[in-house]
C-alpha cells in the first residue's frame, strides 16, 4: 500500500506574521490551494466576514466563491480520481489543500480519511 504524499505546510502563517491565529485550516488550505500568501488569504476571509481565531462558517466559501461538491469517498480514491490539480478539500472539522496529488496541510492524514466536500481552485 503506497503511503499518502504529505507535505506538512502551515500556508505562510507565521512567516506572515500570523503566529497567534488558530482555527484557520481553511484559510491555510485557500492560500496554499491558490498558490497565495497567508495574509492575502486571511484577507480575503476577512472581508467576507470570517472572525480572526474563529473556525470559517460554510456562508464565508459562498461568499468568496468557493462552489463545494459534496461526495463520501477515502482519501485515498480521492488522490486516486483527482491525480492532478489544486483542490480544498473538507474532511470532517479540518481542511487542507490537495495539488497535484499530494495533500498540504498542518497534519499526517491517512487514505482513509472521509472526504465530505471538495472544490477544484483555479
Amino acid at each position: 500500500m503506497n503511503p499518502i504524499k504529505t507535505y506538512l505546510h502551515d500556508g505562510g502563517r507565521v512567516g506572515d506574521g500570523f503566529a497567534n491565529e488558530k482555527l484557520d485550516c481553511g484559510v491555510r488550505a485557500y492560500a496554499i490551494a491558490k498558490g497565495i500568501p497567508y495574509y492575502e488569504a486571511h484577507e480575503v476571509f476577512e472581508k467576507a466576514g470570517r472572525l480572526a481565531r474563529h473556525r470559517t462558517s460554510w456562508n464565508i466559501y459562498t461568499k468568496i466563491g468557493i462552489q463545494f461538491n459534496q461526495t463520501r469517498m477515502s482519501l485515498k480514491k480521492f488522490l486516486l480520481t483527482h491525480p492532478k490539480g489544486s483542490f480544498y478539500v473538507c474532511m470532517r472539522g479540518h481542511a487542507f489543500a490537495v495539488k497535484d496529488g499530494v495533500v498540504f496541510g498542518n497534519v499526517r492524514l491517512s487514505g482513509r480519511v472521509v472526504v465530505k466536500r471538495w472544490a477544484e481552485i483555479i
